[in-house]
């Protein structure tokens, strides 16, 4: 061992290589991703943003999203995916956009949620598309306190990229026309 030290200190080969296994545990336990840690976040929404509006999450990290609606007049949703999914809703053959056609999360299931005040719907379905992980939560003057408010906890799914999340409260236009919309990137 002490003639293995002694060419490792005289030599930048051997020095590099020690350097590398001493490196080399701490860089397989890390993997590349966070192991599975809960990371908690507040998203506020208003009349027409949410702050913050983009995050970074990691695949397998449990995520406890609490969503707070201040508007004092408007409800709104918070909705996760890709593409949104557009709904006639005139008889002129309007379309709005009323929720995604790509989800984030696959299953009601996979999405808790509680601590809830003045939600008005989980988990909505529009044109018969399920909308995991949406709520949509009251305007704030119709809540005791002042604060439509409720947390929901998943596991990030391996779907990594860039999502979107939005409200699509007033068909559609707190997305389309007021561009309520904030963006989540997905890495490992």
């Amino acid at each position: 061992m002490e003639r293995f030290l002694n060419r490792m200190v005289r030599s930048p080969q051997y020095l590099a290589l020690g350097l590398v296994m001493l490196a080399l545990p701490l860089a397989l336990a890390q993997g590349g991703s966070s192991n599975g840690k809960t990371e908690s976040y507040t998203i506020k929404e208003s009349d027409y943003t949410y702050k913050p509006d983009t995050m970074t999450w990691h695949v397998g990290d449990t995520v406890k999203l609490t969503i707070v609606n201040t508007s004092p007049n408007h409800a709104h949703m918070f909705m996760l995916g890709k593409k949104p999914l557009n709904m006639v809703t005139s008889g002129f053959g309007t379309s709005y956009p009323k929720g995604w056609k790509d989800t984030l999360l696959s299953s009601k299931s996979q999405v808790g949620f509680s601590d809830g005040q003045g939600v008005k719907m989980e988990n909505p379905s529009p044109g018969g598309v399920a909308q995991p992980g949406a709520v949509a939560l009251e305007a704030a003057d119709k809540v005791d306190g002042g604060q439509a408010h409720v947390t929901l906890t998943f596991t990030v799914p391996d779907k990594v990229g860039t999502w979107e999340f939005a409200c699509f409260e007033q068909k559609g236009q707190h997305y389309t026309s007021h561009h309520m919309v904030g963006t989540v990137k997905i890495v490992k």
